[in-house]
Formats: C-alpha cells, structure tokens, sequence
C-alpha cells in the first residue's frame, strides 16, 4: 500500500477568509502545473462562495519562495492567471 501524497495547496476558512497555503517546502513553494491546478481550485472555491470576502496566501515554508518552474526555464508558468475578484 502506498502513502497518500499531502496536498500542494491547502485550504482553512476562518470566518469570511479563505487561507490558501501553498505547501511545498521541498521545493520552496515553487508553482508546477499540480500546483498551479489546486491554486486554481482554491481561487475556484473563494470565488463561488459570496460568503468568503477575502483569500490570503500565507506560504507553509519559510526557507523562501521560488519562481515557478516554467519561469525558470524561460516558458509561461501553467495554469490560468487570476487577478481580483
């Protein structure tokens, strides 16, 4: 039997916020495309309840954050840009 594999993204309501952290440490929160995916599910999650106002993106990590992988290596980081409600 394999061990699951913990979540890249997680996600906590506290009150009308929905934290998003990304969890990735052994990559220093560097966005892959299973990365920018459950981002983009959390976005999905605070955009469909009018009872969440806000989103904050703590990071899980704090040996720094890192440039998404396609950045990296000159292309586009995968995954749809969001900006603002």
């Amino acid at each position: 039997m394999s061990t699951p594999t913990p979540p890249v993204v997680r996600t906590e309501r506290i009150g009308s916020t929905l934290l998003i952290t990304l969890d990735r440490p052994e990559a220093r929160n560097a966005v892959n495309a299973a990365t920018a995916t459950a981002l983009a599910a959390a976005l999905d999650e605070l955009e469909a309840d009018p009872a969440l106002r806000a989103g904050v993106q703590p990071r899980a990590s704090t040996r720094g954050f890192a440039l998404p992988v396609g950045l990296l290596r000159g292309r586009p980081a995968p995954g749809p840009v969001r900006s603002g409600r």
